[in-house]
């Protein structure tokens, strides 16, 4: 990674942000695509920094090291750390299966992938009977997008 535009980057982010916990609490409350989003309308080129850093790290890390010199999680260590968490333990098996698709696909994107109700519609979903009976199972939709809200809050608790 060039210095100077890892330089630019963090200067970008704490204009943005005066803290980390600014900045995570910016992240979780839902403003992912729009931190993203300008972040890239200002030069930065996430897939730049994780050929890097590493592919298995996501754009919430990448900010977190850059600006604000903080250790780096991989997505296997946070998936690992929901998959403990009561978010998780707190499911019967059917909704875990549910959770853990979500998880994969998380791992291979990031959590704006999992975040939208649509993301149940990909045929990962299919042996849980697609989209209508995934979003029954894990209690309809209203609790279905709770859930997501909280269990992103779970992906990047500390």
């Amino acid at each position: 990674m060039i210095a100077n535009q890892k330089d630019n980057f963090r200067t970008l982010i704490t204009q943005k942000f005066s803290s980390a916990e600014e900045f995570k609490n910016s992240w979780v409350s839902g403003n992912r695509a729009e931190i993203l989003n300008d972040f890239e309308e200002n030069g930065v080129d996430f897939n730049r920094f994780k050929d890097s850093i590493g592919n298995d790290i996501d754009a919430y890390d990448i900010i977190r090291l850059v600006g604000f010199d903080l250790d780096a999680r991989l997505k296997k260590e946070r998936v690992e750390s929901v998959k403990d968490s009561k978010v998780y333990t707190s499911l019967n098996k059917e909704q875990q299966q549910i959770v853990d698709e979500l998880l994969n696909i998380y791992q291979r994107h990031d959590c704006l992938a999992i975040e939208k109700i649509d993301t149940l519609n990909l045929p990962n979903f299919n042996p849980f009977g697609g989209f209508i009976p995934s979003v029954k199972k894990m209690g309809g939709k209203t609790k279905y997008i709770q859930f997501i809200s909280n269990l992103i809050n779970q992906i990047y608790e500390e």
